[in-house]
């Protein structure tokens, strides 16, 4: 499978010539996997059931641990390629008190995938 390359703000990546470019193999899933992760529930018109509740359920107060960890990981788990993960973390900015302070995250994991194995590091935050 390919597909085409995006840049870090998910839009078209052309070249200094302007040409687009092709990404396949494990940058393929690693684009899959960061597009996934910062799709927001409800933001796409075409199909506004895809997307990661950030908005409904982790960037709230009082969010459900067991709510963000089972969200996040099942969206990475249903990103064609993947085959499971080996290291998790989420990252919540809060007060003592499990509100949040800043409303983002940051998700640390390792995962593996019909291409072999990827680390990554993706933030999401609300202004």
């Amino acid at each position: 499978m390919k597909d085409l390359q995006l840049d870090q703000y998910g839009d078209l990546f052309f070249d200094s010539v302007g040409n687009m470019n092709i990404v396949d193999g494990i940058d393929e899933v690693k684009q899959r996997l960061h597009t996934r992760l910062l799709r927001f529930l409800g933001e796409w018109y075409l199909d506004i059931t895809l997307g990661v509740p950030y908005l409904q359920e982790i960037l709230i107060k009082n969010p459900s641990q067991a709510a963000v960890v089972n969200n996040i990981k099942q969206t990475i788990l249903k990103t064609k390629g993947v085959t499971g993960i080996t290291d998790f973390v989420i990252k919540l900015n809060t007060d003592g008190s499990g509100n949040i302070v800043q409303r983002s995250v940051v998700i640390e994991f390792s995962a593996t995938t019909d291409q072999g194995d990827v680390d990554m590091s993706i933030s999401a935050t609300i202004n």
